[in-house]
């Protein structure tokens, strides 16, 4: 596995190319992770404004933080 930077960086990047669900998130990184461990690094994410979390039908999608949201 890559180390922390490597592995937020790919985050971000799958998630800019169109992954939103952990699911989709997991699949398109290139390398094996975990559920626990993705979401550990999506924290990460989230805390330094990388990314935002919305919930929507009860499920998180995760999406850059420019993307603007309309309920």
């Amino acid at each position: 596995m890559p180390d922390r930077p490597d592995r937020l960086g790919q985050c971000l990047a799958a998630i800019h190319a169109g992954a939103s669900s952990v699911g989709a998130i997991i699949k398109a990184l290139p390398f094996e992770t975990t559920v626990t461990s993705l979401n550990d690094d999506l924290d990460g994410l989230v805390r330094c404004g990388a990314i935002r979390v919305v919930t929507r039908k009860g499920s998180a999608h995760y999406l850059p933080a420019t993307t603007k949201v309309t309920e």
